[in-house]
C-alpha cells in the first residue's frame, strides 16, 4: 500500500520511537540480544536489522513483549515508560508500585478500587489490565483496600479514563460503583448497620470518612436535615504542600467521589441519592460543596419503619 509523504514521516517516527523503547527496555534489564530476541519471538538478526535500520518489528512481535513485561500498548508506542518499575517488576518485585503513587499517600485503595472493578464487571477484564499495565501497577497492590495510595492515581486515572472517551456521566457511575465493590466487606456491614439515612450521613462526614476513605481533603457538615445534607470539602495544606500542588485531583475526580456519595444510601438497601457539586475548587471556587439530596431514601425507610411498626393483624 502506498503511503502519502506525511504517512511516511509519521511512520518513520512512530518506527524510531518504538526501537528506541525496545532498546532502552533491553538495556536496562540487561538482557543480551538472544534473550531479548526471544522475548519478541524473533530471531537476533531480525532484531539487530531493524535495530540498525530504526524499523519497528512485527506486531506480533510488539504484543509478545507486553505480555512478557505487562505494558500497554500505548506506552510502548508512545516511549512513556516507568523504567524503575520496569526493572523491580521484572526482578520479581510484584507490589512495585511507582514512586508518584506512593509518597504522600493518604488516600486509601478503596476509593479507587471500585472503579477497577466497574471496569471489569460493566466492560471485561482485559480493560482492567489495559489500564493497570497503562499505570505500571500490578493486579496485587490492590488486594487491601485499606492500604494508602496517592490521590495522583484516581486523578490519573480519570484524565485517562477521559481521553479514553469516558464521559462525566461515566465517571459518575464508576463512582457510584464503591457500594457494590464494598457492600459485603466488613467496613459495608459495618455501614449497613446505620439506621436511617440521616444518621448514616451524619456519620460518614463527621467521624468516618477521613478514617475510611482519605485524608486529602478536610471535610465539613455545613447542613443535615431529614431529606438533605450540604458537605464541603477543603484541600488539606499539609497534603498540598508535600505534593507542591494547589489542588488536589481534577474535576473528574469530583464527578467520581460524588457519585460515590450518591451511593451511600445503598449501604442500607434504599435507592441513591441526588447529587449537586454547587462549587468546585477546579472551577475557581475556595472549596467543593456538595448538596446530597436522599429525600427518596428517607421516604423509603419511612415507609419500612412504619410497617415494621404496624401490629400484625394475624395472631393466636
Amino acid at each position: 500500500m502506498h503511503l502519502s509523504p506525511s504517512s511516511q514521516r509519521l511512520k518513520k517516527e512512530v518506527d524510531h520511537r518504538i526501537c528506541n523503547t525496545l532498546e532502552k527496555i533491553r538495556l536496562t534489564l540487561n538482557l543480551n540480544v538472544r534473550i531479548f530476541s526471544d522475548y519478541l519471538k524473533i530471531t537476533e538478526k531480525s532484531y539487530t536489522e531493524n535495530s540498525t535500520l530504526r524499523k519497528a518489528p512485527p506486531l506480533e512481535a510488539l504484543f509478545n513483549i507486553l505480555e512478557v513485561f505487562s505494558l500497554s500498548f500505548d506506552s510502548v508506542i508512545e516511549g512513556k515508560i516507568n523504567y524503575k518499575a520496569l526493572s523491580e517488576h521484572y526482578h520479581g518485585n510484584k507490589s512495585y508500585i511507582p514512586e508518584r503513587y506512593t509518597t504522600a499517600a493518604f488516600s486509601k485503595k478503596r476509593t479507587s478500587i471500585h472503579m477497577l472493578d466497574f471496569l471489569e464487571n460493566v466492560f471485561s477484564w482485559k480493560t482492567r489490565l489495559k489500564v493497570l499495565r497503562h499505570f505500571q501497577i500490578p493486579e496485587s497492590c490492590f488486594y487491601c483496600p485499606d492500604e494508602m495510595i496517592n490521590i495522583f492515581f484516581l486523578s490519573d486515572l480519570c484524565e485517562y479514563l477521559k481521553v479514553e472517551n469516558f464521559s462525566e456521566q461515566t465517571l459518575f457511575l464508576m463512582g457510584q460503583h464503591s457500594v457494590i465493590s464494598n457492600l459485603n466487606s466488613e467496613f459495608g456491614k459495618f455501614l449497613s448497620t446505620f439506621g436511617s439515612p440521616q444518621d448514616l450521613h451524619e456519620r460518614i462526614f463527621t467521624d468516618l470518612i477521613n478514617q475510611y476513605y482519605d485524608k486529602n481533603h478536610l471535610y465539613n457538615l455545613m447542613d443535615l436535615k431529614k431529606n438533605s445534607c450540604t458537605i464541603e470539602a477543603l484541600c488539606n495544606p499539609k497534603v498540598t504542600d508535600l505534593l507542591k500542588v494547589r489542588n488536589l485531583g481534577n474535576h473528574d475526580v469530583c464527578i467520581a467521589r460524588a457519585g460515590g456519595f450518591s451511593s451511600l444510601t445503598g449501604y442500607l438497601g434504599l435507592p441513591y441519592s441526588k447529587v449537586n457539586e454547587m462549587t468546585c475548587v477546579h472551577k475557581g471556587d475556595p472549596s467543593c460543596k456538595f448538596e446530597i439530596d436522599y429525600s427518596d431514601a428517607a421516604t423509603r425507610y419511612q415507609q419500612t419503619s412504619s410497617a415494621m411498626q404496624q401490629p400484625s393483624r394475624y395472631y393466636h
